[in-house]
C-alpha cells in the first residue's frame, strides 16, 4: 500500500457499512461477515493490517441499531410471529397485519427504508 497520506495529517480511515448486506448496506444481514461487494473477511483482516503498517487507524460503522429482513432474528420473527424469542429485540412489530412483502406480521420501517426494521 503506498502512503499517500504522509504529511497531510490523515491517520484514519472511517468504513462503513462493512457488514454483510441485502442490498445499500445498512439493512445487515450478518454481523460476523464483511460485505461481499468489498471482499471476504480475510480481505478486510489484510486492509487493516496493511492500514496498521502505515499508521492509518480504521474506524468500521457497526450499524447495530437495526437490521435487514434477512438478518436471522427477524426471519425467526417473520416464521413465528409472536412466539419468536426475539420478538421485543423490534420495535413497532404488528403481529395483526401482513407486511409489504406478505409476510405475517409488519414493521414500522427504519428511517423510512422499507428493508430496514426498525
Amino acid at each position: 500500500m503506498d502512503s499517500p497520506h504522509k504529511g497531510t495529517g490523515c491517520n484514519a480511515i472511517y468504513i462503513g457499512p462493512l457488514f454483510e448486506s441485502t442490498s445499500h448496506g445498512y439493512d445487515t444481514r450478518d454481523y460476523k461477515m464483511t460485505d461481499r461487494r468489498l471482499g471476504d473477511n480475510n480481505d478486510f483482516k489484510n486492509f487493516v493490517a496493511q492500514c496498521h503498517e502505515n499508521e492509518i487507524k480504521v474506524v468500521v460503522d457497526g450499524v447495530f441499531n437495526h437490521t435487514g429482513r434477512e438478518f436471522f432474528a427477524f426471519r425467526d420473527i417473520q416464521e413465528k410471529g409472536s412466539g419468536s424469542p426475539y420478538k421485543d429485540w423490534y420495535k413497532g412489530v404488528n403481529f395483526g397485519c401482513r407486511s409489504l412483502w406478505g409476510t405475517p406480521s409488519a414493521t414500522r420501517p427504519g428511517r423510512g427504508i422499507l428493508n430496514c426494521p426498525a
